[in-house]
């Protein structure tokens, strides 16, 4: 079985909240899932598509399907990218909260209408 999630999973920012939550409940499910399955011989793989285009996404499903002992987790990013969403859950929340798009958004949001 293959899931296919987000890096979205990783940020918690505003207007985000909705979609990161139910990229982290699709990897919950599908991590009790593998565990359950594990002694019906079932594997279960979850995608993490950065921005890549189409055909690596698919390819990278393909394997996961196809292989006899595939990985529990696929991160589609760049090697620069991998090092940071690696260290990232690591991080103290009043620096993962410092991130551009968050004071994007948050200047988006409360900005005055004219």
């Amino acid at each position: 079985m293959v899931y296919v999630s987000s890096i979205m999973a990783f940020f918690n920012s505003l207007n985000t909240g909705a979609c990161s939550v139910s990229k982290r409940g699709l990897e919950a499910f599908a991590d009790c899932l593998r565990v359950g399955m594990a002694r019906f011989a079932v594997k279960v793989s979850i995608v993490r598509p950065g921005f890549n285009k189409r055909d690596t996404v698919i390819d990278t499903m393909h394997d996961a399907i196809l292989s006899p002992c595939p990985k529990y987790r696929h991160l589609l990013v760049s090697k620069f990218d991998m090092f940071f969403f690696y260290i990232f859950p690591y991080l103290p929340t009043f620096i993962s909260s410092l991130g551009p798009m968050y004071h994007k958004r948050k200047a988006m949001l409360y900005s005055k209408q004219t």
